[in-house]
């Protein structure tokens, strides 16, 4: 396990997968959220998130 700091440093410099979803109902209307937090907070974006080491793309959307 990486302790905070160094995965802060892994963060900055290597790439991490993640996916964003657009997610449509039956009329073609988006759902998006409204960030709650800085650094975008009061932004819209649709739903997304980090994809886990070994996690499926599947279960990665499921849990998103």
């Amino acid at each position: 396990m990486l302790d905070f700091e160094d995965f802060k440093n892994l963060v900055k410099n290597a790439p991490l997968f993640a996916m964003d979803l657009v997610v449509l109902n039956e009329q073609n209307q988006i759902l998006l959220g409204q960030r709650k937090n800085a650094p975008a907070k009061g932004f819209w974006f649709v739903p997304g998130g980090r994809v886990f080491k070994d996690q499926a793309q599947a279960y990665a959307i499921h849990r998103i």
